[in-house]
């Protein structure tokens, strides 16, 4: 059944709901975005399976819908089921993250990162446990190609590994990535207080 509400809406569509949703300013704008897709309809009609005085009826439905902008850049809208329409915008009751990251001190091993953890778990309450895994296998990647643009290390990334199988590289632009810096100087100190 699910795999059916899939279906009546593109592959392309369907990977660029995550993203789109993803770029709203805040959480509240999200809220307000899904409870736009969900609306009240009346009951009309009940076929109760038990006897009346056991039966619980609803006195209202609650249709879900999708929107997504197709190939002719037209927007379009969708009715789906509860289970598609939180796959759709990642709703669910995922309580644990796994994150794996290179061992790059500057980048992943620093103190922002520590606070987005904590900001995550402490503050959102969105995840009661997350555990960060540090790879060491960028050694694949030979450093010195010589690149000219920015958009090139994709394909170095690509061709550095061939066995088991290439690197999937998924290009995104700046405008993907927020600045969790500048989110966290006003719940934060800006000097990390522990060894890390």
């Amino acid at each position: 059944m699910l795999d059916l509400m899939f279906e009546n809406i593109p592959k392309a569509a369907r990977k660029r709901i995550i993203p789109n949703f993803n770029l709203m300013a805040s959480t509240t704008e999200q809220n307000m975005y899904l409870c736009g897709l969900i609306s009240l309809r009346p009951v009309k009609q009940r076929r109760p399976q038990k006897p009346k005085e056991e039966a619980s009826f609803y006195d209202v439905a609650y249709p879900y819908r999708v929107k997504y902008v197709d190939k002719n850049s037209e927007s379009k809208e969708i009715d789906v089921c509860y289970k598609a329409f939180s796959s759709l915008y990642g709703i669910g009751n995922v309580r644990r993250l796994e994150i794996f990251c290179d061992s790059c001190g500057g980048k992943n091993k620093n103190y922002t990162m520590c606070r987005f953890f904590h900001y995550l778990i402490h503050i959102e309450k969105r995840f009661d446990f997350i555990q960060v895994t540090f790879l060491i296998n960028f050694g694949l990647v030979y450093q010195r190609t010589r690149v000219e643009l920015p958009k090139e290390w994709a394909d170095v990334l690509r061709s550095s590994r061939s066995k088991p199988s290439p690197f999937d590289v998924k290009e995104v632009s700046q405008e993907y990535f927020r600045s969790w810096t500048q989110h966290f100087t006003s719940r934060f100190k800006r000097q990390c207080q522990f060894l890390s």
